[in-house]
């Protein structure tokens, strides 16, 4: 059974290698995942997956390194705190984020993203995850 910190480094892994399909696989069929800057929620396994593909795929922005990882590891939680590192139309872009990871028996059940609103990195990604 994998750890919360096990579950966020695949998951890391899946956003550096753009695999959406990769990504849900750690999730449970249930998993709840947000973006409370963005206002937008995701609920279930396949909701997560279609979501993650589309927006992963998205050429206009790539995710290139997580910096200065912080986490806090508690029984099936743990709280993220990095930079993210990429690049996209207007050129390189750096964000903070603090992440939200909630676990149940070896999956990810809740996953809640903060990502830094003033970077000013709008793209497809921002509209493929705001669809309805």
């Amino acid at each position: 059974m994998a750890t919360p910190r096990e579950l966020f480094d695949a998951f890391r892994n899946c956003a550096l290698r753009s695999d959406g399909d990769g990504f849900a696989t750690l999730c449970t069929e249930d998993v709840v995942m947000e973006f409370p800057f963005l206002r937008v929620r995701f609920r279930g396994r396949a909701d997560v997956r279609d979501r993650t593909v589309l927006a992963w795929r998205d050429a206009r922005r790539r995710i290139v390194d997580f910096q200065f990882v912080r986490i806090t590891e508690a029984s099936e939680l743990l709280v993220a705190e990095y930079d993210l590192v990429g690049y996209a139309d207007h050129g390189p872009f750096r964000a903070g984020v603090v992440l939200l990871l909630e676990t149940r028996g070896g999956k990810i059940a809740g996953f809640r993203e903060y990502v830094d609103p003033g970077i000013g990195v709008a793209s497809p990604i921002d509209a493929a995850l705001a669809a309805p």
